[in-house]
């Protein structure tokens, strides 16, 4: 019996251990943000997307009419929307309606333990449709841009 009790504990050692090595593996170190689009003299307006459990992704809701088209600008793995600001500053003079916002575990959007490309890919899906029920704009043109 003891061999088998010795053998279990080590295999929930080695679970436990490998849990935590994977999660220490995808989980980026927050990145606060730096600056924001008022640093650059564009109004923007702090916007929250709801998903799932309660959880919820930041952004950055910049307005130009709620005729022109939208880009979604997203982020890429280990960066926040400030990773943004460059193409926010040259594409809001164009007219266009801007949302970047915060993947899930990234920035000031909630937590998650295994972020992965499957949560990115809900994230983008849950932007398109926070834009195409919020009412902000009446436009149906969108675009993303991700990098």
């Amino acid at each position: 019996m003891l061999p088998f009790v010795l053998i279990l504990a080590i295999l929930l050692l080695f679970v436990v251990l490998l849990d935590r090595m994977i999660a220490r593996m995808y989980r980026n170190p927050r990145k606060t943000h730096d600056k924001t689009p008022a640093d650059y003299g564009i109004a923007y307006k702090e916007i929250f997307i709801p998903l799932s459990k309660g959880s919820q992704l930041y952004g950055w809701w910049i307005s130009t009419s709620p005729n022109a088209p939208t880009i979604i600008l997203m982020h890429g793995w280990g960066r926040n929307l400030s990773r943004m600001l460059q193409y926010i500053v040259h594409l809001y003079p164009l007219g266009y309606n801007l949302l970047a916002f915060d993947a899930r575990n990234h920035g000031s959007s909630s937590p998650e333990k295994h972020p992965t490309v499957g949560t990115f890919t809900e994230d983008i899906l849950s932007a398109i449709n926070f834009i195409a029920e919020s009412g902000l704009v009446s436009s149906n043109k969108f675009g993303i841009i991700g990098l």
